[in-house]
């Protein structure tokens, strides 16, 4: 016995569920098949040297060659030449009149076409208009604003500028006081009744334009950079206007 056979043997005597179960035949074939598989090898044969296809299926198989080749389907004779005239169109009859014979409303139906093309649409280029994009609104400002700023701007500076440096010269030089004064009231001689009335028109209750007023110390940060020699002329090149020292200083 081989080692296999006593290995399998003793798995059954143990009962194991490794002992080998046993394994079904997958391939088999129908009982009796080789003892008349040499007949219809011979057949086979046969029917390849048959001279006719009806010789070829009675060797192949003699159900299909005793099936009838007759006719299942008739008709009694002389059936066609008695059908109604209506229904026996000749070859050259109008086919308006043969479908006013099946349908009377498909035979008054318009044969005319509903779309058509002017002559010579297809052979001009098709321009395909472009979409017109929507531009942002631009809001203009005018000059004037900008000006009475930029003047409104200067005349605050101005004298914010004065006012820091008085009130350093007064810490550090009390005695200074009526000098700092006299250079304030002179160079605030230079500065027209005009531009001031322009000031006070912009900054007033009715006006829409209001600048905002900050804080002395942004506007210390501000003129950080600007020295005196530069206020100074700038006060210089600003026109003077003699007959409104009277009004700006009484």
């Amino acid at each position: 016995m081989s080692q296999s056979a006593n290995i399998s043997e003793e798995l059954k005597e143990l009962e194991s569920s490794l002992s080998p179960a046993s394994k079904p035949e997958v391939y088999a074939v129908p009982e009796g098949y080789f003892a008349s598989l040499a007949a219809e090898i011979l057949k086979r044969v046969k029917a390849e040297d048959a001279a006719t296809p009806a010789a070829e299926l009675e060797q192949l198989s003699p159900f299909l060659a005793g099936i009838s080749k007759a006719q299942i389907y008739s008709v009694p004779e002389g059936y066609f030449a008695e059908l109604d005239p209506s229904f026996a169109w000749l070859a050259d009859e109008d086919p308006q009149k043969e479908t006013a014979q099946l349908s009377s409303l498909l035979g008054g139906l318009s044969r005319k076409s509903p779309f058509s093309l002017p002559e010579g649409y297809l052979e001009r280029p098709v321009l395909i208009p472009s979409e017109e994009k929507e531009t942002a609104r631009v809001v203009s400002i005018k000059p004037r604003k900008w000006r009475g700023l930029a003047i409104a701007a200067s005349v605050a500076a101005v004298i914010t500028l004065t006012v820091s440096i008085w009130v350093k010269q007064n810490r550090s030089n009390p005695a200074a006081d009526v000098q700092s004064f006299a250079w304030v009231e002179k160079n605030m001689k230079k500065v027209s009744t005009d531009d001031i009335s322009k000031f006070v028109e912009m900054t007033g209750p009715s006006s829409q334009d209001v600048a905002a007023i900050g804080s002395p110390d942004d506007i210390k940060g501000l003129l950080k950079n600007v020295s005196d020699k530069e206020i100074q002329d700038f006060l210089k090149d600003v026109p003077v206007d003699e007959t409104d020292d009277d009004i700006l200083f009484n």
